[in-house]
């Protein structure tokens, strides 16, 4: 596990530690001997992608409302010459400088991107989304602005799910934060579990936990999520572990009233449609197959198209 900047009593960091559990001793140990980033950051935004630890935003003391910074460290050169390792600036998404932002790696049906979601600049809690494709390599890749979150989720817990679809758990939507102090222990992060889905570009509620926490993080265990820890209202802790089984998050998917409307009216045609031609005169083995050689050229070859070609191919296409 890597531990990338933030804070202590002494202000921002800039230090990278990696943690590791000693099986056979039963301790962790640590490794310092990564290079420091560029410059000192808390809330920052890290994950891992195609060999190399991607960080985005954060903040630091020069700049409080948020950094507008993009750094990669390539891990592939290997542990024994850490040396030789050093961070690189990669271009940065078109929105402000933000820290608390989600960020995450995810295949969009080609390749794996990054994801960066919301976060908070200055007094402004945002919702943007920016994909960043990594297959133009450093110097040609560019950020793209996706389909905007339904709310705002600073330091979300999140995680990936499947081939093509992001989690983010509760986070800070900036709801009544003018009245929390007024509000104390009456105050609480939003509990709702949005999924994204990055092939679609389209956002969905799946679910809520039992209660609103943030900074924290949801990690994959036992095919579900488990979420540590956390905090429950600014200022409060706490040390409640949450595990959401696989099938404790699903969709609730309804019909709308014209999607049953098309049904019958399509069920009513095909029915109509049958009884006439059931009822025509040439009822032999031609006329049966081959429609009485009445059917032209195209539309016996959309006929077979249609029969060669899947559903999902259609809509693929």
């Amino acid at each position: 596990v890597f531990n990338i900047g933030g804070m202590n009593q002494e202000g921002d960091l800039d230090r990278v530690v990696l943690l590791k559990w000693n099986s056979i001793k039963q301790e962790i140990e640590t490794d310092t001997l990564f290079p420091r980033l560029p410059q000192t950051v808390s809330y920052p935004s890290a994950t891992y992608l195609n060999g190399s630890i991607c960080v985005a935003g954060g903040k630091n003391e020069a700049n409080p409302g948020g950094l507008n910074n993009f750094w990669k460290l390539d891990l592939s050169v290997g542990w024994s010459e850490r040396d030789k390792m050093e961070w690189k600036e990669l271009p940065v998404w078109p929105g402000p400088g933000r820290y608390g932002s989600v960020l995450l790696s995810q295949n969009n049906g080609y390749n794996h991107c990054l994801y960066l979601i919301s976060g908070k600049s200055h007094d402004d809690y945002l919702t943007d989304v920016f994909e960043y494709n990594p297959i133009h390599g450093d110097a040609r890749s560019t950020w793209i602005q996706k389909s905007d979150a339904p709310r705002a989720a600073m330091v979300a817990a999140a995680a990936t799910i499947g081939q093509t679809h992001l989690m983010v758990f509760s986070g800070s939507d900036g709801h009544d934060v003018d009245k929390i102090m007024e509000l104390k222990d009456q105050y609480s992060f939003t509990r709702d579990i949005l999924a994204y889905h990055t092939i679609t570009d389209t956002w969905i509620k799946v679910g809520e936990l039992p209660f609103g926490v943030v900074a924290t993080h949801a990690l994959h265990w036992n095919d579900g999520w488990l979420i540590p820890g956390g905090e429950i209202r600014p200022g409060r802790r706490t040390n409640v572990v949450l595990y959401g089984p696989p099938d404790s998050i699903a969709e609730k998917s309804f019909l709308h009233w014209l999607d049953c409307t098309v049904l019958g009216f399509y069920f009513l045609f095909i029915t109509l449609m049958g009884t006439y031609f059931s009822r025509q005169k040439d009822k032999g083995t031609k006329g049966y197959f081959l429609g009485g050689g009445k059917i032209p050229f195209w539309v016996a070859g959309l006929s077979i198209m249609a029969s060669s070609v899947s559903s999902i191919g259609f809509m693929a296409t």
